[in-house]
């Protein structure tokens, strides 16, 4: 389960935070109730990178690279 806290109370709560990441659970870190971070643990962590590696190799690679998409889109609207 994610538990969520404010800055502050995220400050004042440190390690307590630490605590709860140890345990394999992740925190969430809000400003005005909206989300700004999220603590993982290191494991978990690791596994979302790799997620997002098989993910972005599992993509079709472009035969255009990208500084040449803009280019040529931005000289298309001169």
């Amino acid at each position: 389960m994610a538990h969520a806290y404010g800055i502050a109370e995220a400050k004042a709560k440190f390690s307590t935070l630490i605590e709860q990441v140890e345990r394999g659970e992740a925190v969430t870190i809000t400003r005005h109730g909206k989300t700004v971070a999220r603590i993982l643990p290191a494991a978990k962590r690791a596994e979302v990178v790799e997620e997002f590696r098989r993910l972005r190799d599992s993509q079709p690679k472009s035969a255009v690279s990208s500084a040449d998409l803009v280019r040529a889109l931005r000289d298309d609207e001169d």
